[in-house]
């Protein structure tokens, strides 16, 4: 499974994982932050189009994510997209274990100092929860 979130440092992560594992059959997971979620929701029910709004957000995240894959140069074909809302690091969590996979590969990007005291980050969260094995990808 790999974990995105549409910055540079996820294609590398799924570049890394083909190339380690050729053979592999890969999941990249994208997890919608709630809060957004949430204020799409007030938008979509105060004008009555929360069915249609979630069908093309949700649209619009897997296209995004079949763009993002198709540009890593890698067989897109034995790649499922997953989406999923919630807390990403607890999401990545649950959804690692509930479908037992081998291995989570997933980017790091480096972030200024004050930034990462005040909100952590997303692979530290995970790599302090999750009790699979997983690959952390430098940013280059």
């Amino acid at each position: 499974m790999v974990p995105i979130d549409f910055q540079p440092v996820g294609r590398d992560a799924i570049k890394f994982a083909y190339h380690l594992f050729p053979n592999a059959e890969f999941e990249l997971l994208y997890v919608a932050d709630l809060w957004y979620a949430q204020k799409m929701r007030h938008y979509a029910m105060k004008y009555n189009r929360e069915k249609t709004l979630r069908k093309e957000m949700r649209m619009e995240l897997l296209n995004k994510m079949k763009q993002f894959a198709s540009q890593c140069d890698v067989d897109t074909s034995r790649m499922k997209l997953t989406l999923q809302g919630g807390y990403p690091a607890s999401v990545i969590n649950d959804y690692a274990n509930k479908h037992k996979f081998d291995l989570v590969v997933m980017g790091a990007r480096g972030q200024p100092q004050i930034q990462y005291i005040l909100l952590g980050s997303v692979a530290k969260k995970i790599l302090q929860i999750i009790t699979k094995d997983v690959l952390v990808v430098p940013s280059k």
